[in-house]
């Protein structure tokens, strides 16, 4: 146990590091440019966290054979026990009652000094695995009621969009985007913005507010983006890694990070090739459903959430 839990502290620890690089070179590039080659490392980071594989350590670069009769010989040389019966008993030590000491004494001692060293190192190790333990279940049971609370509150306000030519409109783009199996248009009166959640069943929660026929376009656009991104999943590994990894700092940047990426690689991909009037139009778009306030349920994707990389 000793040894997993030293492994499990050496892999945060060099998480820890690389995400704190990561961050530190991406202030200094461009973040358009560093968005994207940041999503890979998160994800590697997340992949590495969640299953720390411990890879086999060379100290050495040549490996020399000794010779089996050469190393009996030392075996059998350190592990002989000295005859004490012919040892000369100096007179002075005869009168005196002492006799020669004996090493067999002194190498119990080391023994049982050593190994009261690694029951003590053991029980610690053991203390620690139980208080993470803990601490997973905890955040576990914390995070499956929050999510099923915010999946129950969804499915309870949603109802069946009714606009038939924005679900023509929708429609259409998903024929353009060849999308076989698309989310679910729905409305929901309670929402400040568009919402996509659900990661077996996907809806697509538009809230009941009037929508000019281009907002609808650059909506869909955004939703689609993240459901073929399969940005829900990506969410959801980092739930995860800071669930399992409640202790460590560092993965909650890297959540928030991530989450900033998302949005805007996003923004990205839905503005490729507009002209400069559509990117107005987006960011206006943007501003006018983040003003409304950011949704409460987690595991989603909103384009409230395009503020936080509000720079097209």
């Amino acid at each position: 146990m000793a040894e997993f839990m030293l492994h499990i502290i050496k892999v945060n620890v060099l998480s820890a590091v690389i995400i704190f690089i990561v961050l530190a070179v991406s202030k200094l590039l461009d973040k358009k440019y560093s968005s994207r080659w940041k999503y890979l490392i998160w994800l590697f980071v997340s992949v590495f966290l969640l299953i720390p594989v411990k890879f086999p350590s060379h100290a050495g670069g040549l490996n020399i054979e000794v010779p089996k009769q050469i190393v009996r010989a030392e075996v059998n040389r350190s592990t002989a026990v000295p005859n004490t019966e012919n040892l000369q008993i100096p007179a002075d030590a005869k009168e005196n009652g002492s006799e020669p000491l004996k090493d067999t004494g002194k190498k119990a001692d080391m023994q049982d000094s050593t190994g009261q060293r690694n029951i003590k190192v053991d029980t610690i190790a053991w203390i620690a695995a139980i208080i993470w333990g803990a601490g997973i279940c905890a955040a576990a049971v914390y995070k499956v009621f929050v999510l099923r609370a915010g999946r129950r509150e969804l499915r309870r306000w949603r109802i069946p969009f009714t606009d038939r030519e924005r679900l023509a409109e929708y429609d259409k783009l998903c024929k353009e985007l060849h999308m076989k199996k698309a989310p679910k248009l729905v409305a929901d009166s309670r929402l400040s913005g568009p919402l996509l959640a659900g990661i077996r069943n996907t809806y697509l929660y538009l809230p009941v507010r009037e929508y000019s026929k281009e907002e609808c376009e650059l909506i869909f656009r955004h939703e689609l983006c993240h459901y073929r991104s399969r940005d829900l999943w990506y969410k959801l590994l980092m739930i995860c890694v800071t669930t399992v990894y409640w202790f460590n700092p560092a993965v909650y940047f890297m959540k928030k990070e991530a989450e900033r990426d998302i949005e805007f690689i996003c923004d990205e991909k839905v503005m490729k090739g507009r002209n400069q009037e559509d990117k107005l139009r987006y960011n206006q778009l943007i501003l006018k459903t983040a003003a409304l306030g950011r949704p409460s349920y987690e595991l989603s994707t909103s384009l409230n959430d395009g503020l936080l990389t509000f720079k097209i």
